[in-house]
């Protein structure tokens, strides 16, 4: 989806204001934070340094020259003396989000001009003014704000009463007024001036008098469908894709697009001109317009999985307050705790599994809780449907467990140069998707809901991070089960995707380093073999939702996550991780194994190999995919064992859809080397070992990183997923056919020499056995199916062969306010296993639940208490494991666990 512009600002859950700030606060009744906190630099954004630096034109320019200065860095700003004569653009614009619509009216212009950043310059100096004292910067924000209301103010009380009527979404002068009445009070504040209160108040009065005969909007049909329609209060609103008071999306935008309207009201109420108003006209803006907003906005259900719902959430508390509505609050709160819960995995993620939809609600979600920190209901107030009482509201009791969960979520997914591994629908060049500084050392992690998991060791500029990557179908997927991605000599090796540009490609499987199989991406949402919640299934924790209402009126399914096999990061050296990816597929394709295995050795220093092993069986061809660093232009080169260069030959046709220009080479039963990039810098380097059935092809894909991310939303009609990128990028492929594949790889990245000096591939089919040969020594890895022996440095390691499994009888949860996360299992584990590996939860269906073990204690009776890292994030009831996050899910059956150990040889 697209993302709201203006509306999410970089807060932090701040300390409250001091007794002292009490009239601070009145003086100033928008300000949302102390005085205090902003002068000492807690409030990100708002100290006087940034401020100053940020609106510098403004303050140094001399206020005669000011508007001019402005509209020639800016354009011509403020809000049109008419709408625009387009009829296709007005047509777009009716129905488009209200943050796009105000962005294109204000301009008055073509719809590809949206700069309004003079909003951004007049906010800077107002904070400049109110948290600083900045008398300069109120008077620069005066000239502006009366420069964006010229048009407004040459227009008579009755011609501005005569832009706001009963119709609606569809009067496009409806947001242009909203936000004069905003302007307006804006300046009323900063001059005081009753002329800008009474207009104020006459756009608020107007707009209470005909809104109540305003119709919900929606549309009928599937996305894209032009067919609109209309509904008032006595009907039955569709589940999905509404519009509502003020356009697209108005289910979750339509308080935060109102919230012009309440400012207005809570900067004019004290005013001379609103107590002159009669106790009717008063209640008309009152009780006519903003609570009626309430009301009909409450006519929507509230959707905890939409990536926008945040907005509902802020909306509404600041609605509450400014209204002294308790009734709202208490709203926005039970909301908060469903979104935190059904909306985000017990990992911390958020469910949709993209770093870059789970920042904008999760930044959403801490600015609303920031707005709740000190409210208190008023005297003998109790909700009359949770029967609390809140006192003083402090966020971080309420919500502090979950928001610590969340941002250790992006702090593991956190690259060292600051931005994200870009999983999913992911900007790949953002800095911002965090909430802590970028990590000085790589510690393994394993994200079991999410389906996200890195072996790593090193710090600083040595940190060697190996991602895996098996989540489920959840929205905004790529295709792309048993992806990894590399990052070390302090930059990307083999990198994950993008967002925009090309997105079918994007998203694909072939544009991924996994396996595709028969040409075809991996079905995602077209898996229709998932087990699945019936629409109708009430949610057990939170029965007041069905299943239907949480997934837009679908089925809910959670059943193609990866399964982990094998985890385990105790040892020093030595990492392992094994995932079976076969839940992907639907039966009919006939997918019996889809399994990868990956071992990172350390062989002393910052130096390292890893060990890559993906078994397939299904299907009749299979193509092993592997790309360098996608932000950089790369040549690969394919080499003998001996360093020789491989003569390719040309090959028509594609692979898959997208990938052309095909260059292969001859079978072969000796090892292939493929390099990815020139030496003189960190380079990947891949040994494909005894490929004798395969062809290695080298062909060219879209670019996803070196032309940057198009984007179209500012054409009205036009998809992004059309806009072709002309740069290309090279993609690596390795094809065998048959009913059955086992692709054996081993990687390295080096900057000057490489570090393995030969791989002999010594068995092949169920057991595959190498012998890796370095300068000082020779290591020797057997993998079986659940099993992976080492034997190198002095020592062999046994990973998965104790084989320990048995009943769990209960569950502790920290979220569920117990002192620890906890499983209660049968058996005697005390100095048989260790913390760093895995216990695996089997469900009553079957599948696995991965925590990695913190300690074990005894529990008395031939039975062990297993701590985790993380929150358990389920609960036993009676025979049902329900799940407290998302999915969300109940499921019958007594739980089990698995516990692959490892034996240490020496």
């Amino acid at each position: 989806m697209k993302k709201a512009i203006f509306l999410l600002l970089p807060v932090l859950l701040i300390s409250g204001s001091p007794a002292s700030e009490k009239s601070f606060h009145q003086k100033h009744p928008l300000a949302e934070y102390s005085q205090a906190d902003v002068k000492s630099g807690k409030v990100p954004g708002k100290s006087l340094s940034h401020l100053e630096s940020y609106a510098r034109i403004e303050l140094n320019t001399p206020d005669a020259n000011l508007i001019r200065v402005m509209n020639k860095t800016y354009k011509d700003f403020g809000l049109p003396e008419k709408l625009p004569g387009n009829p296709k653009l007005l047509d777009f614009l009716r129905y488009s989000a209200d943050h796009y619509r105000t962005a294109y009216l204000h301009l008055g212009k073509k719809a590809d001009s949206r700069n309004l950043n003079f909003l951004f310059m007049a906010n800077a100096l107002k904070d400049l003014w109110i948290y600083h004292g900045n008398e300069n910067a109120r008077k620069k924000y005066v000239l502006i704000m009366k420069h964006a209301l010229r048009n407004i103010e040459k227009l008579s009380d009755r011609e501005v009463k005569g832009r706001i009527d009963e119709t609606g979404l569809l009067n496009l002068w409806h947001p242009l007024m909203k936000s004069a009445a905003y302007y307006y009070a804006e300046l009323y504040e900063a001059t005081g001036s009753e002329h800008y209160a009474k207009r104020a108040c006459l756009i608020l009065e107007r707009f209470g008098e005909v809104f109540g005969k305003w119709k919900l909007h929606f549309r009928k049909g599937g996305k894209g469908s032009k067919n609109y329609g209309k509904i008032t209060l006595d009907k039955t609103p569709p589940e999905y894709l509404r519009y509502g008071l003020w356009g697209y999306w108005g289910d979750v935008h339509d308080l935060v697009h109102s919230q012009p309207l309440l400012d207005a009201y809570t900067l004019v109420k004290n005013s001379g001109s609103f107590r002159k108003l009669t106790p009717g006209k008063r209640s008309v803006i009152v009780d006519g317009l903003l609570h009626k907003i309430i009301k009909k906005h409450l006519y929507f259900r509230f959707h905890p999985l939409h990536n926008q719902s945040m907005n509902r959430i802020y909306g509404m508390i600041r609605f509450g307050k400014y209204l002294n509505k308790p009734e709202y609050i208490h709203i926005a709160v039970r909301w908060m705790n469903e979104m935190l819960h059904l909306g985000y995995r017990r990992d911390g993620f958020w469910y949709e599994g993209t770093e870059g939809y789970a920042y904008g609600v999760t930044k959403g979600l801490f600015k609303a809780a920031c707005q709740l920190k000190g409210w208190s209901d008023p005297r003998g107030f109790k909700d009359p449907v949770s029967g609390k009482h809140f006192n003083d509201f402090n966020p971080e009791k309420e919500f502090g467990y979950n928001f610590r969960m969340i941002k250790d979520a992006f702090r593991k997914l956190t690259l060292p140069d600051g931005r994200s591994i870009a999983l999913e629908d992911s900007t790949w060049d953002s800095k911002k998707f965090r909430f802590s500084k970028p990590p000085v050392e790589a510690k393994p992690f394993l994200m079991g809901a999410s389906g996200v998991g890195m072996l790593g060791f090193g710090r600083n500029k040595n940190q060697v991070r190996l991602y895996f990557h098996w989540d489920d179908s959840a929205g905004h997927d790529h295709q792309d089960m048993l992806g990894i991605a590399l990052w070390a000599g302090n930059r990307e090796i083999c990198s994950e995707t993008g967002y925009r540009g090309v997105h079918k490609w994007n998203v694909s499987t072939a544009a991924h380093n996994t396996v595709m199989i028969n040409e075809t991406d991996q079905p995602g949402w077209a898996n229709t073999d998932c087990i699945v919640k019936d629409k109708d299934d009430r949610v057990c924790m939170y029965p007041n939702y069905r299943f239907g209402d949480l997934w837009n009126g679908s089925r809910s399914r959670y059943d193609d996550l990866g399964q982990l096999m094998l985890w385990d990061v105790s040892e020093k050296d030595v990492q392992v991780a094994s995932v079976d990816g076969q839940k992907a597929f639907k039966k009919s394709d006939g997918i019996r194994k889809y399994q990868r295995t990956l071992v990172l050795v350390r062989t002393g220093g910052n130096d390292f190999y890893i060990v890559d092993v993906f078994m397939v069986t299904g299907g009749k061809k299979h193509d092993w995919m592997l790309h360098g660093n996608l932000a950089e232009n790369y040549e690969i080169k394919l080499v003998d064992q001996n360093g020789k260069k491989l003569k390719l030959r040309r090959k028509r046709g594609r692979i898959g859809e997208l990938l052309a220009n095909l260059k292969y080479t001859k079978n072969s039963r000796n090892n292939i080397i493929a390099q990815f990039g020139d030496d003189g810098k960190t380079v990947l380097r891949s040994i494909i070992c005894s490929p004798a059935k395969a062809k290695i092809f080298v062909a060219e894909g879209p670019s996803i990183r070196l032309r940057g991310e198009p984007s179209s939303w500012s054409k009205p009609g036009v998809d992004p997923a059309k806009i072709k990128s002309g740069a290309k990028s090279e993609f690596l492929a390795v094809r065998e056919t048959g009913a059955a594949s086992v692709f054996v790889a081993v990687h390295e990245a080096f900057r000057n020499k490489p570090l393995v000096e030969n791989v002999k591939l010594v068995k092949m089919n169920r057991l595959v056995k190498l012998n890796i040969k370095l300068a000082n020594r020779e290591d020797v890895i057997e993998l079986r199916e659940k099993q992976i022996k080492y034997s190198g440095n002095g020592k062999t390691i046994i990973f998965g062969g104790n084989n320990i499994s048995g009943k769990v009888f209960t569950v502790t949860s920290m979220d569920r306010g117990d002192r620890e996360n906890s499983f209660t299992v049968s058996g005697n584990l005390q100095g048989v296993v260790g913390s760093g590996e895995v216990i695996i939860i089997i469900d009553g269906d079957g599948r696995r639940h991965s925590y990695v073990i913190k300690k074990i204690e005894k529990a008395g009776n031939n039975r062990s208490k297993v701590v985790t890292e993380g929150e358990t994030g389920m609960i036993i009831r009676k025979k049902l494991m329900i799940m407290t996050y998302y999915p969300s899910w109940d499921i019958a059956g007594q739980l089990t666990y698995e516990i692959p150990g490892k034996t240490v040889l020496k």
